[in-house]
């Protein structure tokens, strides 16, 4: 699946799971709506918003778009572990 894509429906998602409406988002409703559709992508910026937003890290949010788009072939387990070992081998580097 396409990024934008699974980035919007990964906002829908998580809009959804905490029961808020478009509109509790922040930027105007049209702007989330074409977010979750696919039509627009978010500066970093607004991703930071859109989390604060909907309550949750930004790499959350960016997690579980990356779990929409590759289909679940990981888990989400399989993911975090990876993403925790990158970012130990990043940090062991970053004290050399």
């Amino acid at each position: 699946m396409e990024l934008k894509k699974a980035f919007g429906l990964a906002v829908r998602d998580i809009r959804l799971s905490k029961g808020l409406s478009q509109e509790a988002l922040g930027p105007s409703q049209p702007f989330v709506s074409d977010l979750e559709r696919g039509i627009k992508s978010p500066s970093l910026e607004k991703i930071h918003d859109l989390a604060s937003s909907l309550g949750v890290h930004p790499s959350t949010l960016f997690v579980y778009c990356c779990i929409k788009a590759d289909g679940a072939k990981e888990s989400t387990d399989e993911i975090m572990a990876r993403v925790l070992e990158e970012l130990s081998s990043i940090e062991l580097r970053g004290k050399g």
